[in-house]
């Protein structure tokens, strides 16, 4: 059995010479495999990456590995990268963080109707009850309208 490896990685489009930096925590060569996966299902969260495999093709991307480093240093040592190196595939400019990235108005639209539809699921019937005689006084919808209505 093999030993994990973590560190910090670049994949790199032999074509054009752009890149992607990232790191993992966990293992390099599973980092590696999750990417080839999403890649190849044409399901990777990043955008550019995803449209530059899918235009030069898998065989002209290459995994290097910049540095192994304990699993506490990862996110600092990629930025260290992102900062030297400014990969044009890195979406968020922040390892570790979301910072930079911007939602197409598909997205943000997909996101409100997810949300309304779960904020409609939660609803829940709030009810007030007499203490003494146990009797049901009123009945709200949900926690909202009843905070409005107290």
């Amino acid at each position: 059995m093999r030993q994990s490896e973590t560190g910090v990685y670049y994949i790199l489009n032999i074509i054009n010479g752009h890149c992607y930096v990232g790191s993992s925590a966990l293992d390099l060569d599973d980092r590696w495999s999750q990417h080839k996966s999403d890649l190849r299902k044409n399901k990777h969260d990043n955008q550019h990456l995803r449209n530059a495999w899918n235009k030069y093709g898998a065989k002209n991307f290459i995994f290097v590995v910049l540095e192994i480093v304990e699993p506490l240093k990862c996110l600092e040592r990629e930025q260290f990268y992102i900062d030297n190196i400014k990969p044009e595939y890195n979406i968020c400019k922040i390892a570790g963080s979301p910072l930079g990235y911007k939602h197409t108005i598909e997205s943000k639209l997909k996101m409100s109707i997810n949300a309304k539809k779960h904020n409609l699921s939660r609803k829940i019937p709030i009810q007030q009850l007499n203490k003494k005689t146990k009797t049901l006084i009123k009945v709200w919808d949900s926690m909202s309208d009843a905070a409005q209505n107290i």
